[in-house]
């Protein structure tokens, strides 16, 4: 999936990552009220490519994204292993355009007391449940 067949830039990955505006148009939908049906096509896109990814492995296609319940043990932020098995940009995943942009030339990370703040300040812990409970 993050291998770029037809030049930099050109990888599923980056197509699917390019939704949220890298590079420009942003079709990203955060903070709008259409944000949960944008959000449950563009993780269901991004799976059937994590899938068709699998199979190009020789595997079955028998993958799906995993769960991170963040609310429980919210302290932690970012999953670990989230952390450690990705750490950088692929050598080719930005095209030749982007390479030299400053935002292209390293992976920018949220600190998790950073993630646990927007959390908390989104007050998601409590929308998910009302959500549930209505």
């Amino acid at each position: 999936m993050m291998e770029s067949k037809s030049g930099p830039g050109t990888s599923e990955f980056f197509r699917c990552a390019s939704y949220h505006g890298q590079p420009a148009p942003i079709y990203c939908q955060h903070g709008r009220e259409t944000f949960p049906g944008w959000h449950r096509i563009y993780l269901m896109d991004f799976e059937k490519a994590l899938q068709a990814a699998d199979r190009e492995n020789g595997n079955d296609g028998n993958i799906a994204l995993p769960y991170w319940d963040w609310t429980v043990n919210q302290q932690d932020g970012l999953p670990q292993i989230v952390r450690d098995r990705f750490s950088g940009w692929p050598d080719d995943f930005w095209p030749e355009s982007l390479k030299d942009e400053p935002r292209t030339q390293r992976l920018i990370r949220a600190s998790n007391e950073s993630i646990v703040s927007s959390l908390r300040s989104w007050n998601v812990s409590r929308d998910a449940s009302d959500c549930l409970l209505a």
